[in-house]
């Protein structure tokens, strides 16, 4: 089954991607792929439930709960590594980067993604609770977790959705920057100690 199922998802990235999701249909995923409809269906509940699929598995490399980051983290070592990875993933899967933008984007107000959705709210939800527990001790700023979470992965979002392909230099400055957009008195000052 698993076999079949990649095949289904590797078929409907392709297509997602040359024509949109919208436009894509589960019968050209089927010819795509060498599955009947039937199949496709008792692998996945829909089109919907495939692009589910190919979102988690985008987002398996570079999320926090990819990354097994926790509230006990260091949060200078944490969200460089969120921001180094996503930025590898994004240079290394362009058009899965684009597709991910995409899906996501539509995520927000499609019902069929509701599934999805649920997954980014709980996504949200554990890097809040990571971020409060940073603020709490001052090792960050103490900000709202959407403008936090902005902050900190905003730019390399920009970089990659511009068509820039992140080199080694621009990883670091990238990281470097989200570092020290969201780091807190409390790191500094232990910085600053001689």
């Amino acid at each position: 089954m698993t076999d079949r199922k990649d095949a289904i998802k590797s078929a409907a990235q392709a297509i997602f991607l040359s024509s949109g999701y919208a436009a894509a249909t589960i019968a050209q995923i089927g010819r795509d792929s060498a599955s009947t409809v039937g199949s496709i269906y008792h692998a996945f509940k829909g089109k919907a439930a495939i692009a589910r699929a190919l979102l988690l598995d985008a987002r398996s490399t570079w999320t926090i709960e990819a990354l097994g980051i926790t509230g006990k983290d260091k949060p200078r070592k944490a969200i460089t590594a969120m921001i180094q990875a996503f930025l590898f993933w994004g240079r290394d899967n362009p058009d899965l980067f684009r597709l991910h933008e995409e899906l996501s984007a539509r995520a927000v107000n499609d019902p069929d993604f509701a599934d999805f959705a649920q997954d980014l709210s709980d996504e949200s939800a554990a890097g809040e609770a990571i971020y409060a527990k940073w603020a709490s001790k001052g090792t960050v700023k103490d900000l709202p977790w959407p403008l936090a979470s902005a902050i900190i992965y905003g730019p390399a979002r920009e970089f990659l959705s511009a068509g820039g392909v992140p080199d080694d230099e621009t990883v670091e400055v990238l990281s470097h920057a989200a570092w020290q957009a969201v780091k807190g008195d409390a790191a500094q000052k232990k910085k600053s100690k001689p």
